[in-house]
């Protein structure tokens, strides 16, 4: 396959989102028994630990990874293979280092954590279990950010599927052994020791796979491991890395912040509005593990088309094409929306059957779910807004964004959580508005930055294709459920959606074949 051909925009989008989705399903697979097998409060320890352990992979993975695939992107296009080589080895010590110093204080101020934010005092082995995996993910995400800049995207698809068999594997295998043997409280530990897991297989699968890329693709004379050659030196990689990658990095932190934000808040704050600790952590787990979870499969469409635009728009832009840039991203934005609205909508229709399919033994909590589905819509959109961004080199914008956002959800969690009558629901009023709030901001600075070509129609149809889908979902289900079991009515509301949404789709010529091939090359 040639550079040009795996240069695809739309192909290597589709490749890395079907992978994150895939993958997203077998973690739904992890935490659905693992919710009903821990209950809300079990989840609720699950749910202290995973914040602070996705900060702490943040501040080592955000932007080092994207900065690895941009000047790798950057350094193809120029022609000097050699200089990606140098490019990962540099990353790859970097991220050994700052994702060791995450292992290293997650293990060691578990008790701080707990102390700090007020959290159950069970979490801390949770957090003892999980705090290994910082280090490992930070590695894996140096070889993938490596091979997303070369446009080798199944690469990338293939380890989070297997990150995903390993944590779920070891994961539910754990916490059976740890709840029948201990207590729900070791059963979550065991739980969140999947992540570990997962990484380390995902490692060793991407290392290796590095390793006979490029013993498969030595130059004639290339000595295997040499990466010396005409080019930047390890000073002046680190730099650029740096350069691009803190501001990237800062503003990945502050999109963790913004879950850290729920997890350091909602406690405290139900405590304030009456609630015990006790239902204040079932709250919890109901609302960023039930709910987020199924939100989750959705919101991986905006990664996938975020990763897979850094690379895509630096190659065409370092081609002074400014017009194929466009054209990406604007492809971007409506398969983003065109992929978001109708998930959204199927989510807060079928809220209610959905738990009752999957949660059969807590099925509490799905209104969460359903007053949570337009931040789905805002995340995707939002996330393929700061992939071009990123993609074009304004790195600070997303940042400035998202601490404008994260603001605005602090100061409501605190408001909105305390009023009793709207108690959890706050937060995901606060989250609306945040997320809506980034949105429009980034939209408005791709505007400026780059443009669009033709969006606004095919959002529009695209909008309505979705509320047609909605129509024949409900009524779909509401006349299944009459003569067959609800969970068989709700899959086939599912069919049906899926089946009338496409149909639309192509009726109305909201997306094409012409549209992909646009972008081609």
């Amino acid at each position: 396959m040639t550079e040009k051909n795996s240069g695809d925009y739309v192909k290597g989008a589709f490749i890395i989102t079907f992978g994150m989705i895939f993958a997203k399903f077998l973690g739904m697979f992890f935490k659905i028994p693992l919710t009903n097998l821990l209950g809300d409060y079990g989840m609720g320890l699950y749910s202290c630990a995973y914040p602070l352990y996705s900060t702490f992979l943040t501040v080592s993975t955000g932007g080092l990874p994207l900065a690895v695939s941009k000047m790798v992107s950057e350094s193809l296009t120029l022609g000097n293979k050699k200089e990606t080589y140098r490019i990962f080895n540099v990353a790859f010590v970097s991220l050994a280092v700052i994702g060791g110093l995450g292992t290293l204080i997650m293990f060691a101020g578990a008790h701080m954590f707990i102390s700090a934010f007020d959290w159950d005092p069970n979490a801390y082995w949770c957090i003892i279990a999980l705090s290994f995996a910082p280090l490992l993910a930070s590695l894996v995400s140096v070889v993938r950010g490596y091979f997303q800049g070369i446009q080798r995207m199944s690469y990338s698809s293939i380890s989070s599927i297997i990150e995903q068999i390993g944590r779920v594997g070891v994961g539910l295998a754990l916490a059976y052994y740890l709840t029948s043997s201990r207590d729900v409280t070791f059963g979550a530990a065991g739980a969140t020791f999947g992540a570990v897991a997962g990484a380390f297989l995902s490692l060793a699968y991407l290392y290796i796979s590095y390793l006979l890329y490029r013993a498969g693709n030595r130059e004639p004379g290339e000595d295997k491991y040499s990466v010396k050659a005409e080019g930047s030196g390890t000073g002046s990689i680190l730099k650029q890395l740096v350069i691009i990658a803190l501001p990237v990095t800062v503003s990945s932190v502050a999109t963790t912040l913004t879950n850290l934000i729920d997890s350091v808040t909602i406690t405290a704050n139900l405590q304030v509005a009456g609630f015990d600790l006790h239902q204040a952590t079932v709250f919890l787990g109901q609302l960023t593990n039930k709910a987020q979870t199924l939100l989750n499969v959705p919101l991986v469409i905006g990664a996938g088309l975020a990763t897979s635009l850094v690379p895509a728009m630096s190659a065409s832009l370092i081609k002074g094409d400014k017009v194929k840039a466009r054209q990406k991203a604007s492809t971007a934005i409506r398969m983003a929306f065109l992929l978001s609205v109708p998930a959204a909508a199927g989510l807060a229709l079928l809220s209610s059957p959905i738990y009752d399919l999957i949660y059969r033994n807590v099925p509490e909590g799905s209104e969460m779910m359903a007053y949570s589905a337009l931040i789905v819509i805002f995340t995707v959109a939002m996330s393929t807004l700061h992939g071009i961004l990123q993609g074009c080199g304004r790195y600070y914008h997303p940042l400035k964004n998202i601490l404008i956002g994260g603001a605005a959800k602090f100061i409501l969690n605190v408001v909105l959580i305390r009023i009793p009558s709207l108690n959890i629901y706050g937060a995901i009023i606060a989250s609306t508005v945040s997320t809506g709030l980034i949105f429009l901001l980034s939209l408005m600075d791709v505007r400026k930055f780059i443009g669009f070509d033709k969006i606004l129609l095919p959002i529009f149809k695209g909008v309505l294709c979705s509320a047609v889908m909605g129509v024949f979902c409900w009524f779909t289900y509401t006349a299944a459920d009459r003569f067959i079991s609800s969970s068989a009515a709700t899959l086939a509301s599912i069919l049906v959606s899926v089946v009338v949404y496409s149909a639309a789709v192509l009726l109305t010529k909201t997306f094409t074949i012409e549209d992909i091939k646009g972008v081609r090359g």
